[in-house]
């Protein structure tokens, strides 16, 4: 016994349709969506991975590698933004991934006092203060583009 699919009347009338291996639903099945789910899959992988970058803005002073004191992200990571917030001291306690951007606003302070590096990708403005309180470490401070200095 043979199944017959009738796809519209001209096919009812003429005897032809689809047998059930040629289906439209057997067609998406059998790997005929498939160039349309790959496409969509890389998309969405490459939009998750962009999707993930966070703005982390402190809420209080401490040590940076402490989630307590960031608003937005837990502790800042590669590709984030971080916004060192007004009377905020934030104690560079760790070296940091490669951030997007970092903004220390008026009034706050980001501090070091040992030898520590920051990187970033993007701009570094400094509104607020930077101290390095070191006793023969450096705080290094690789800025991917523009060092804006405005003040503080």
């Amino acid at each position: 016994m043979s199944k017959h699919y009738d796809t519209d009347s001209a096919s009812r009338t003429s005897g032809k349709g689809y047998s059930p291996n040629t289906a439209p639903s057997a067609l998406a099945h059998r790997g005929g969506c498939r160039w349309l789910v790959w496409p969509g899959l890389l998309l969405g992988l490459m939009f998750a991975s962009t999707a993930q970058a966070a703005t982390c803005t402190s809420k209080g002073s401490g040590n940076w590698g402490s989630p307590s004191i960031w608003t937005g992200c837990g502790v800042p990571a590669a590709g984030d933004t971080v916004i060192i917030a007004n009377t905020h001291t934030v104690m560079v306690n760790q070296n940091t991934n490669a951030i997007a951007k970092l903004t220390i606003n008026a009034g706050g302070i980001l501090d070091s006092n040992v030898g520590r590096t920051i990187t970033t990708t993007g701009d570094v403005k400094i509104s607020g203060s930077l101290r390095a309180t070191t006793s023969g470490n450096a705080l290094t401070l690789n800025v991917g583009r523009d060092l804006i200095l405005t003040g503080g």
